[in-house]
């Protein structure tokens, strides 16, 4: 039937056959004559590939395990067993694992491979190309040349430490010897860090690379504590433990020696004023955990180590450790366990060159800390780390985006209202041009809401008319009820407090005493004239509130609000959102769902509405709008993706670096692939 090529398509071809599955729940697992044998596991030695092969109602015989054989197929399927194969073949690139005088053991394709040596073969190169045949391992060879390097910057080439400037197949394969599986890398573009690696070279082309110590090189980063309420980074004691034996290293340089689980009491009165206590694990690998503070009502865990500050009558604690480290309780505190990998790998970009940026300014040095653990910065260490949020890091291991030759401060948020701002709308800044007033939509259409009523209709209406992309988001659209009463008492409330904080941005009408008798026809209108608010300044009940000023996003940059007593003119979102003062007020998401003790709008994207019982405020989206919305990126994982294409969506063409050197990524969108940041 073969020779007459009436059948097409059939061919006969050898076959390693790594294992076989009986379809019996017993995989790997092959009896001679088991009708039914339907998966034969197996590598296409001919291609170096390793794939699955369906066999068409053909059994293996157990001895054919290890052993190579001609088989006829077609279409991927095996479907007449041959014979034994007297050929011999070579896999190219394989990681030694193990061998001895009679056997090898070798990993190749992701699968550990074991087989029997002819010969012994003196080897002492850990990637080789391995030549065998049924009779066994007839001989192996080093993949290259291997020489011990740094990896500095990985584009079109490959830049080492010591050796320059080497080109390289960009499925070049890179294994990991430094856990206790060896395995295969996915990536080969985060090689930027690792303090040596072992490369195997040919003609100025790299082949392999071996990683032998997991330890990278990651900056330190301090993180102030708060108490579990975060009001206070002040703390009256702390009570610490541990997973592992640890340490307590006092001022003077004597330690106690701690067993693992044993609680140790901290008091400023116990200890001299400014003594620092430093708290680590005798192996520096176990955690520290604080008993004393909760999150998420567990008392949470840290890497790193823990000073402990004495400041007469209280204390307070920074954790120290390397800043890859740190993120992984970033991610996962930042970004809900049902989001997807790409939408983890970008915000842990994100937290990374946020994180970066605060180390830069210096805002906590006081405390000698670089960053808070709030969200008013990075929220930290609420939930524990995961699997998935270490995979994240570790996968966008010091990767940051840059401009030119700053590295920017990425700005991200919850969810968007539909639109994205520009960062001069939310911060005292110069317009950025990887922060556009974009629609929230795949192809980021140009946004103009700077009109009162182009601005109501889009709140209302939009969901009817775009292809918005958090149109299902809780957040995506809110409201707030006050009657009269209430929204005196909410601005009253604060009034004095947002004029105490903040320099030029609430305002006082001013009186004129010449002008109060005068008709409002007797001339031209006069311009009001504003001046700075003062702490005595009362609004008494409100009669009106006007929206006077808006970016072209649509953010709310100034009011006015007539009261009985005064009138007052407030500027700047931050300052507006907290004059209403939601805190008593439920907030009704767009699900119909509630939400309450907000201190502040959950954004700036809202217009104002007189109504017969008081005011409603109708607005859409949580936190500031500027930069990656942390609910448009797992949308957008959904679609298909990838996190550089997620981040070029939010952040333009912004260039993505290693920040232990410069790391062109590789990813691709599939074809069908300060206030808080993040309120």
């Amino acid at each position: 039937m073969i020779g007459s090529g009436k059948i097409e398509g059939i061919k006969t071809s050898d076959y390693y056959v790594k294992a076989v599955d009986t379809g019996n729940d017993i995989p790997n697992v092959a009896s001679s004559g088991d009708p039914k044998a339907e998966m034969a596991s197996v590598i296409a030695v001919y291609s170096d590939d390793f794939k699955y092969y369906e066999a068409d109602n053909m059994a293996f015989p157990k001895e054919n395990i290890g052993k190579i054989i001609k088989a006829y197929s077609r279409n991927d399927v095996l479907f007449r067993y041959i014979g034994l194969s007297d050929s011999s073949y070579t896999l190219s690139e394989a990681l030694l694992i193990s061998k001895d005088d009679k056997k090898i053991t070798f990993l190749h394709n992701s699968d550990i491979i074991s087989m029997n040596l002819i010969n012994n073969i003196d080897i002492k190169e850990q990637v080789v190309d391995i030549t065998f045949s049924n009779k066994g391992v007839s001989d192996i060879k080093p993949s290259g040349e291997e020489i011990t390097d740094k990896v500095i910057e990985i584009g079109d080439k490959i830049k080492l430490s010591k050796n320059g400037i080497y080109d390289y197949d960009p499925n070049f394969k890179v294994y990991d010897l430094s856990s206790k599986e060896p395995h295969e890398v996915e990536s080969s573009q985060f090689l930027v860090g690792y303090k040596d690696l072992k490369l195997y070279v040919n003609d100025k082309m790299v082949k392999a690379v071996v990683i032998t110590n997991a330890k990278l090189e990651s900056q330190e980063i301090k993180v102030l504590i708060n108490d579990t309420e975060y009001k206070s980074v002040n703390m009256r004691s702390v009570i610490v433990s541990s997973d592992e034996e640890y340490e307590i290293t006092y001022q003077n340089g004597k330690k106690d020696v701690k067993a693992a689980g044993e609680e140790t009491l901290l008091t400023p009165g116990s200890y001299g004023v400014h003594d620092t206590l430093s708290v680590t694990t005798t192996s520096g690998e176990g955690k520290i955990t604080i008993n004393s503070i909760e999150r998420n009502s567990i008392n949470p865990s840290y890497r790193g180590k823990l000073d402990v500050v004495m400041m007469g009558d209280y204390l307070y604690v920074i954790n120290k450790l390397p800043l890859e480290e740190y993120l992984y309780a970033v991610v996962s505190s930042g970004i809900p366990e049902t989001y997807g990998a790409n939408a983890c790998k970008a915000f842990a970009i994100v937290a990374r060159g946020y994180a970066l940026k605060m180390i830069e300014r210096g805002s906590y040095s006081s405390y000698g800390a670089d960053i808070d653990d709030s969200n008013l910065n990075l929220l930290y260490n609420y939930y524990p780390e995961n699997a998935d949020s270490i995979a994240a890091v570790d996968q966008t291991y010091g990767m940051i985006m840059m401009s030119g030759d700053t590295v920017i401060m990425p700005y991200h948020f919850l969810t968007s209202a539909g639109v994205t701002c520009s960062n001069k709308d939310i911060y005292n800044e110069e317009a950025l041009p990887y922060y556009p007033a974009n629609y929230e939509t795949e192809d980021s259409q140009k946004v103009e809401l700077s009109d009162e009523a182009a601005f109501k209709k889009f709140i209302d209406e939009s969901d009817k008319n775009m292809d918005l992309l958090e149109v299902d988001e809780p957040y995506y659209r809110w409201k707030v009820s006050y009657t009269q009463e209430e929204m005196d008492a909410a601005v009253s409330s604060v009034l004095k407090d947002r004029i105490n904080n903040t320099v030029d941005s609430i305002y006082v009408k001013e009186k004129k005493e010449e002008d109060k008798d005068k008709k409002t026809d007797d001339k031209e209108p006069v311009e009001d004239t504003y001046i700075p608010a003062d702490a005595e300044t009362k609004l008494g009940k409100i009669e009106s509130i006007t929206i006077t000023k808006r970016s072209e996003a649509g953010v709310v940059l100034e009011i006015i609000i007539v009261g009985k007593e005064n009138t007052i003119k407030v500027t700047g979102q931050t300052n507006i959102r907290y004059i209403f003062n939601p805190i008593e007020h439920k907030i009704i998401k767009n699900d119909g769902s509630e939400a309450v003790g907000y201190q502040l709008l959950p954004s700036p994207f809202y217009y104002v509405e007189k109504t017969d019982a008081g005011y409603e405020i109708k607005g859409g989206g949580f936190g500031n709008g500027v930069g990656l919305s942390m609910s448009g990126a797992e949308i957008l994982d959904e679609k298909g993706y990838s996190y550089d294409s997620i981040l070029e969506h939010y952040y333009g063409k912004i260039k993505t670096v290693n920040m232990f050197g410069i790391v062109k990524s590789k990813d691709s969108k599939d074809e069908k692939s300060t206030e808080s940041t993040q309120e």
